[in-house]
C-alpha cells in the first residue's frame, strides 16, 4: 500500500455542470464535518475512481448527478491521472499525455491491468459462476486497508462491492496479505489450472475419437460383400471375348512370323531397296 498515494480528486457533476476538487497532504489527512456532507462519499470515491468500487456508489440520489471522476496519485514514485467515467477509464501521465485507455475492470482490458501491474498485484481466483480463474481487480487489493461505513462495519473483509464473484475469496485474501500464500503460490495455481483444463479439453477429443471408431468398427463388422459371378456375369463375358480376341491375334501374328524365309545377303538388299524404293 506504500506505493500509492491520493493527491487530489475531482468530482464532476455532468447533471449540475459543477466540479469540487480536493488535495490531499503527505502523511495522514483527518476528514471533519457534520453527518450527510459528503466526507463517506469522499472516501468511496477515492477508491472508485481508480477501480475499486464501494457501496452505495450507485445509489439513485448519486447516479442523478451523473458524475465522473479524475484522480492524481503517485504510484511507485510516479506521478499519473486517472480519469473513470462508468466503466471507461484514461490513464495519463504527469505531463496529461494519454497512456492507456480501458474497458471495465477486471475484465480484458480493464483498469486492472494498469492498476495491478503496478501494485504488482497479479492474483486470479476461480470464479463463483464456471469455476475458471478470474483476475482480482484493485478492491481485493485495498480490501485489508478500507472498513466501508455501509458494509465493513457488519461484515469483515466486505467493504468493496463484487467481491462474491469468486468463491473463498476472504481466505484467499487473508492468507495472501499476511503472507501466508505468496504471489509463487497463485502463480503456480493458475499453471495448475491451466494444466487441467487442457487435460479435460484433450479427453473430451479423445472421447470424441474413441466413439467415431468404435461406431466405424462396428458398421464395418455388419458390412456384407458380395461375391456372386452371376451378378457380374456380362462383365465377366465381355472380359472373355476380349481375352479370346486379343489370344487369337497374338496366335495369328505368330503363325506369321513362323512362315517367314530364313534372313540372308539377297534377302536383307531386297529388304533395303524396297525401303529405299518406298521412301522416294
Amino acid at each position: 500500500m506504500t506505493g500509492l498515494v491520493f493527491k487530489r480528486l475531482w468530482i464532476v457533476s455532468k447533471l449540475e455542470k459543477a466540479a469540487r476538487m480536493v488535495s490531499f497532504q503527505p502523511g495522514t489527512n483527518i476528514l471533519t464535518g457534520e453527518n450527510d456532507v459528503g466526507k463517506s462519499t469522499l472516501i468511496k470515491s477515492l477508491y472508485h475512481s481508480i477501480g475499486a468500487d464501494a457501496p452505495q456508489m450507485n445509489n439513485t440520489r448519486w447516479k442523478r448527478a451523473k458524475a465522473f471522476y479524475c484522480s492524481e496519485i503517485s504510484l511507485n514514485g510516479a506521478t499519473y491521472f486517472i480519469v473513470r467515467d462508468g466503466k471507461h477509464f484514461g490513464v495519463f501521465d504527469a505531463q496529461k499525455d494519454m497512456l492507456s485507455k480501458h474497458s471495465g475492470i477486471s475484465t480484458e482490458g480493464g483498469i486492472a491491468d494498469f492498476i495491478c501491474d503496478q501494485l504488482d498485484f497479479n492474483i486470479e481466483l476461480e470464479k463463483s459462476a464456471d469455476g475458471k480463474l478470474g483476475r482480482a481487480g484493485p478492491a481485493f487489493y485495498f480490501l485489508p486497508f478500507y472498513v466501508d461505513q455501509d458494509a465493513g462495519w457488519t461484515k469483515s473483509w466486505d467493504s468493496f462491492s463484487g467481491l462474491q464473484q469468486f468463491t473463498s475469496f476472504r481466505k484467499n485474501m487473508i492468507e495472501y496479505h499476511l503472507g501466508i500464500r505468496p504471489q509463487s503460490y497463485y502463480d503456480a495455481k493458475k499453471k495448475e489450472m491451466e494444466f487441467v483444463e487442457a487435460k479435460s479439453s484433450l479427453q473430451g477429443e479423445r472421447n470424441v475419437l474413441s466413439t467415431a471408431l468404435a461406431t466405424f468398427q462396428k458398421r464395418s463388422s455388419q458390412i456384407q460383400v458380395s461375391l456372386d459371378p452371376e451378378a457380374f456375369k456380362e462383365e465377366l463375358d465381355q472380359l472373355v471375348d476380349a481375352y479370346n480376341l486379343q489370344r487369337a491375334r497374338q496366335q495369328d501374328a505368330l503363325s506369321k512370323v513362323n512362315d517367314l524365309p530364313p534372313a540372308g545377303p539377297s534377302l536383307m538388299t531386297r529388304v533395303c531397296r524396297f525401303d529405299f524404293g518406298s521412301r522416294r
